[in-house]
């Protein structure tokens, strides 16, 4: 009996921290909310955050009443802007579940590669908090999953990052600025949203974001969105293009920065403000992710995403009973609904024939484990 009480204890914890199983539905229809669903702060350098030799100053905003391993971005201005041009983006992102370090370039006038050495540099400010005793996001962070962006030259600095440093998962690039890019300045795998001004004189779409996506490989996921009668405007925010930068915005980085793939029909949807979207994404291949591998339990090549071929039990997640890919609260409840079974017991997580507190204490180790 101690044993259940302690599990129970436990779930009432998860529960009033909101965790809960969610549909895909609920996902996309979130990612059109601001503010998001979390409360946000805020770290700058007064607060003892590593004060990097690449660049001037930086704020990380992040959600406080989140629970799971966060993934983050770091996001670089323009040329001649300061960091508080890019700043309306970390409370939007931090909303919703993603930490956003803003920083500024040591001189206005740096170019795309110093901003380049200024994003990859604030990654080790980001990933030494994970470490940093007394840091609000102590081994809060996924230091695996970071994305970096920026606006104009910040953009085309962020481009180049992902070539310097394979394991960038996303790149957010706002009006980017980079002159006579080649196919070797953009040889990268990491999933790239380019935006650009219908009217940018500065970054003229046809010399800038357009060469940007026309010369990032094609079997890397990109996506080319022009804001219509937009110019090169540095405070572009989550409020552009009404709101649907933005979602944009958003709906890229849960897709290819946390994998939540749920967010990749939004990516697709034709902004109603835009003068041109182009993509190469195929949400489909995305979804099935896993399926066509025949040494998963799941296996079934001809899958799709409407076929239902991936709603079988993970082979990494024996405890994910809803089917949801993740170990949820969700999950726990049902455990607990069947607690005594002991004929066809779905929620026998050990096999030995019925659901008691062993099953309870191992589906609770496995936690927020997401398939």
């Amino acid at each position: 009996m101690r044993y259940l009480v302690t599990a129970l204890v436990f779930l009432h914890s998860l529960c009033v921290l909101g965790q809960s199983s969610v549909s895909c539905d609920s996902l996309a229809q979130i990612a059109l909310l601001n503010p998001g669903p979390y409360n946000v702060s805020s770290l700058d350098e007064s607060d003892n955050i590593r004060n990097g030799p690449d660049y001037a100053g930086a704020h990380i905003y992040y959600p406080t009443n989140a629970s799971e391993s966060l993934s983050s971005i770091v996001l670089v201005p323009g040329f001649m802007n300061f960091e508080s041009t890019l700043q309306n983006w970390g409370p939007f992102l931090a909303a919703h579940g993603i930490v956003t370090m803003t920083i500024g370039a040591n001189y206005l006038t740096d170019s795309p590669t110093q901003r380049k050495e200024a994003l990859l540099d604030a990654i080790i400010t980001l990933k030494a908090e994970q470490t940093r005793i007394g840091s609000p996001l102590y081994y809060s962070l996924d230091i695996n999953n970071f994305a970096v962006g920026g606006f104009s030259m910040g953009g085309g600095g962020a481009q180049l990052a992902a070539v310097s440093d394979p394991t960038i998962k996303a790149i957010i690039a706002l009006n980017p600025y980079l002159s006579n890019a080649s196919e070797a300045d953009l040889n990268h795998n990491s999933p790239v949203l380019i935006t650009s001004g219908e009217l940018d004189l500065i970054a003229s779409p046809s010399l800038h974001a357009n060469v940007h996506y026309a010369v990032t490989p094609d079997s890397t996921p990109k996506q080319l969105y022009e804001i219509q009668n937009a110019g090169h405007d540095p405070l572009i925010g989550p409020n552009g293009g009404n709101g649907e930068v933005g979602m944009k915005v958003l709906s890229w980085l849960q897709a290819f920065l946390t994998d939540n793939h749920c967010y990749c029909p939004p990516i697709l949807t034709v902004p109603s403000t835009a003068s041109g979207f182009t993509h190469n994404i195929v949400c489909e291949d995305l979804f099935i992710q896993g399926c066509t591998d025949s040494t998963s339990c799941n296996y079934n090549p001809s899958a799709t995403i409407d076929d239902g071929s991936c709603e079988s039990q993970s082979c990494a997640c024996p405890g994910d009973l809803n089917g949801d890919y993740a170990i949820t609260v969700a999950d726990v409840l049902l455990t607990l609904s069947e607690f005594g079974c002991m004929t066809n017991c779905t929620a026998d997580i050990n096999g030995d024939g019925f659901v008691n507190v062993t099953d309870i204490l191992e589906l609770l180790s496995m936690y927020g484990t997401v398939c």
